[in-house]
């Protein structure tokens, strides 16, 4: 489903987005009784600009639009994605992969984290761009964060680092 307007996605009832699917939507704000967007394999794309991000549960979450986003606190079991723009996370972000799933940070806009939780599962978060941590990033569990050799996970003066589980460096 694409909305490439700028309207608005309204309504009472819910809107659930089945697995595997697509929703690119152009507009500023969603605004409905209940919006589920966590079925395995899917992508909420949201492409306007400045829009309003809902703080839900994603597969998988992609900024591509323009402006500075604020979004506290979403819980992401795929990919994060911020293709342009600055997407900045405000409370805590919780990537909840499940098995081995591999989630990855990817794209070429601006990505800041207040806190940052690696939680459930064993597979790898792949840091493939640079990102920045003002508060905490926790590992919750056995998982690596996996930086590649272009990017970097920078830490503000306030920013520390923790874990409940075993670190090896």
């Amino acid at each position: 489903m694409s909305n490439t307007g700028a309207g608005t996605l309204t309504g009472a009832g819910s809107f659930i987005q089945g697995a595997n699917s697509t929703l690119v939507y152009a507009g500023s704000t969603i605004s409905v009784g209940t919006f589920t967007a966590s079925a395995s394999g899917n992508t909420v794309n949201y492409s306007g600009t400045t829009p309003t991000i809902l703080a839900v549960t994603y597969y998988s979450l992609t900024f591509s639009g323009s402006g500075t986003v604020a979004l506290a606190s979403p819980n992401i079991a795929g990919d994060l994605t911020v293709s342009t723009g600055t997407l900045n996370l405000t409370g805590t972000a919780v990537f909840n992969g499940s098995g081995t799933t591999v989630q990855n940070i990817n794209g070429n806009g601006t990505i800041t984290f207040v806190n940052l939780t690696l939680n459930t599962g064993t597979g790898n978060v792949n840091a493939n761009r640079s990102i920045s941590i003002s508060g905490a990033l926790l590992f919750s569990t056995n998982r690596i964060m996996t930086v590649n050799s272009t990017s970097n996970v920078t830490f503000t003066t306030s920013g520390s680092f923790s874990s409940t589980a075993r670190v090896f460096c």
